[in-house]
Order: structure tokens, then sequence, then C-alpha cells
């Protein structure tokens, strides 16, 4: 996807492709890490707590964030990029309060086989 965009799509933008590579490695590469951890925790929602509806957000959520970010990336860059900062911050939030829930639970979930 970054080889399209950076070799691809820099002629559009009237760029070089080595300006528009330093650019994706702000945005794209942070993105990707941020949306495979948000990913990631409902995927470990979904093994160890909860079955209902964590699966099927395990895809959606990170499809859609995804989606968004492609689709802002090409004309609002700043745009994107503040999707990239708070899709951050929601991660961040989110495995500080599993972080939380851990130190505080009194059994394990996990079942032992």
């Amino acid at each position: 996807e970054n080889f399209y965009y950076v070799y691809y799509v820099s002629d559009y933008f009237d760029s070089s492709a080595r300006t528009f590579a330093i650019i994706r490695s702000f945005s794209a590469v942070p993105a990707h890490g941020a949306f495979g951890a948000i990913m990631g925790h409902f995927f470990m929602k979904y093994c160890f707590t909860k079955k209902q509806g964590n699966l099927f957000l395990c895809i959606l959520i990170p499809f859609l964030l995804h989606g968004f970010y492609n689709f802002l990336a090409e004309d609002y860059f700043i745009v994107s990029f503040l999707l990239v900062v708070i899709s951050w911050i929601i991660v961040l939030r989110m495995f500080s309060r599993l972080k939380k829930s851990q130190k505080t639970k009194k059994t394990e979930y996990e079942k032992k086989v």
C-alpha cells in the first residue's frame, strides 16, 4: 500500500517520492499500528472475556478507521493525521483501562485445558 502511494500518488500531488515517503512515515505507519492495536484489543476481548460482538468489532472498527484514513489522506492530510492521533489516544485509553482492570480482577477468565 505504501509503495503505491509513494510511487504513484506522489505524482498526483506534484511531490517527490522521497518527500511523500517521509510524510507517510509519520502518518501511515503509526496509523496501521493503531488500527492493529485496536483490532488486537477486540480480539483479546473475544478470546478471553466476552464472545458477544467482539469478533465483529475486531474487523469492523479497524476497517472503518482505515477506510476513513485512506479517504482523507488523499485530499485532507491534516485531518487524516488528526485521525491517527485520535486513534492512538483511543488505543492508550483502552489499554490503560485494561491494565487497571487486570490489577483489580479477582478471578481468571481463561479456561484451563
